[in-house]
């Protein structure tokens, strides 16, 4: 079971253990695009251990799609939100 928590409880518990961060990219006529990176604490700051770009999703499914990603990385946190300037996002450079 995942559970969904804000992009600000996600950034503090990251540092920790795994955490999925999907980036909604597009929304178009009930669709979202996303990238999904599912990111983990290491020596150096974090380590994106993997990135998807889904395409188009129905907007109903992006919650079962980021929830089977999370759950496939023994991830039990993930976030949704809209996207980041750039990846790997300035705050993660900072950890």
């Amino acid at each position: 079971m995942v559970d969904f928590i804000s992009r600000e409880q996600a950034k503090d518990l990251v540092r920790n253990e795994p955490v999925v961060f999907a980036e909604v990219m597009d929304k178009t006529a009930g669709m979202r695009s996303l990238e999904v990176h599912v990111m983990r604490p290491s020596a150096g700051g974090l380590y994106e251990v993997e990135r998807d770009d889904t395409g188009p999703v129905a907007s109903e499914s992006v919650e079962q799609l980021v929830s089977r990603i999370a759950a496939a990385r023994g991830c039990r946190y993930a976030t949704i939100y809209p996207a980041e300037d750039r990846w790997p996002p300035p705050w993660a450079d900072q950890m």
